[in-house]
């Protein structure tokens, strides 16, 4: 008997269907609790279906935000779910550990904020800071 693959578990396939406009009904499981902590985001790596459901770029590499928590610094400062981190501190950000890595970077060398290019629905990007918690 062959076996012809396996199917997704139901946090993968939650993963694949995301909805920028819906409210987080629970935290992305790929997210990292050190960003949630530091930042108040959660996020998650693109896939190649979250890049077609943004409307991204196929070629867009960075992570989209998941959640925000409404009392960090980056709610102030306008971040929301479905936008895509391209650059931390001017570094590209592929993966989690990437973001993680700035963040810590950020700690040890006594910064108070990470500079995040974000882009937004629709294409255009900025540059935010963020605040560290």
């Amino acid at each position: 008997m062959a076996t012809v693959g396996k199917r997704p578990s139901e946090a993968e396939l939650r993963q694949q269907q995301f909805d920028p406009d819906a409210e987080p009904t629970e935290p992305p499981s790929e997210s990292d609790g050190t960003i949630e902590e530091k930042l108040g985001l959660q996020v998650l790596e693109l896939t190649p279906q979250i890049i077609q459901q943004l409307g991204a770029d196929e070629d867009t590499v960075g992570l989209v935000v998941g959640a925000v928590d409404p009392n960090a610094d980056a709610a102030r400062k306008g971040l929301r779910r479905g936008d895509i981190i391209l650059t931390a501190n001017y570094r590209q950000i592929a993966a989690i550990a990437d973001l993680v890595d700035v963040i810590a970077e950020a700690e040890e060398t006594g910064r108070e904020a990470v500079l995040l290019r974000i882009q937004r629905r629709g294409g255009s990007t900025a540059y935010v800071p963020v605040r560290l918690r």
